[in-house]
């Protein structure tokens, strides 16, 4: 007998697919085009790999010719059963907007993302972290310690994080011989995103451990292709993904005044 119908749906509650679905259709709806699925090589096993859900959209500003400027989310969506804890930092690190692609648009470009990103960063409260960790029951620990609860550092998790740049490690080799003209430019920057379907929390050392419910924290990942600066992953519950999407387009609308006064600046 095959499956049923009680059981696919157990199934599919059991996966990523629903979450990864409900995603696409909240971007849908919010003006981003999608792609699902979206297929890469692994530069380092030419393999192909997957990232969830790629959104993108033009940046709209006034140019003398047809520019084309995407801000592009790279997804990854995780149903975790168990909660996932970022330490707290006491300060950020210093951080870059992911990926920009110098050899499309040049260094200049990378300083109207500064500005933006930095802009933001002072009128905005935000939790960052570049450790964390989840949970899971060992059996045989269950007499002797914490009821079998362990604290760990999961390898989908970390996959998930790897998937993101090797994404973009692909892309900048895909436009690497690309240029401008004075006519026409044509560019890319990337922000990588984790949405999580289960609980995500934070945690501080003070006297005691002080343990939060978070909506969004900013997860800083040392690459060592960024100039020696971090890359902020943004890990958000799927419930924080509307106001997320807000935030995001408030600071793509900087984004996008900057680069329409600076046009001839970002001219290779």
């Amino acid at each position: 007998m095959g499956i049923t119908k009680e059981q696919i749906k157990k199934a599919l509650l059991n996966s990523g697919y629903l979450l990864e679905d409900r995603v696409n259709q909240i971007l849908i709806e919010n003006n981003w085009s999608t792609i699902p699925n979206s297929r890469f090589k692994d530069l380092k096993t030419d393999i192909e790999r997957e990232i969830d859900v790629v959104g993108y959209k033009y940046l709209n500003y006034y140019s003398p010719q047809v520019d084309n400027i995407d801000s592009t989310l790279l997804i990854e969506c995780m149903n975790n059963k168990e909660p996932i804890v970022f330490f707290e930092n006491i300060r950020p690190l210093p951080s870059r907007i992911a990926a920009l692609n110098f050899t499309i648009l040049n260094e200049n470009f990378w300083s109207i993302l500064s500005w933006t990103q930095s802009e933001l960063k002072s009128k905005k409260t935000f939790v960052y972290s570049s450790q964390y960790c989840s949970f899971t029951k060992v059996q045989k620990l269950i007499k002797e310690f914490n009821n079998g609860w362990i604290a760990l550092h999961p390898d989908i998790k970390h996959d998930s994080i790897n998937s993101l740049f090797q994404y973009i490690q692909f892309k900048r080799t895909e436009h690497k011989d690309k240029k401008n003209t004075n006519e026409f430019i044509k560019g890319f920057y990337y922000r990588p995103l984790i949405i999580l379907q289960g609980e995500l929390l934070s945690v501080k050392q003070k006297k005691e451990l002080e343990i939060k419910n978070r909506n969004h924290i900013k997860f800083q990942v040392a690459i060592t292709d960024n100039g020696g600066k971090y890359f902020d992953i943004d890990v958000i519950t799927e419930k924080h993904l509307p106001e997320y999407l807000k935030l995001i387009e408030e600071e793509d609308n900087a984004i996008a005044n900057m680069i329409e006064k600076h046009r001839e600046k970002l001219i290779d």
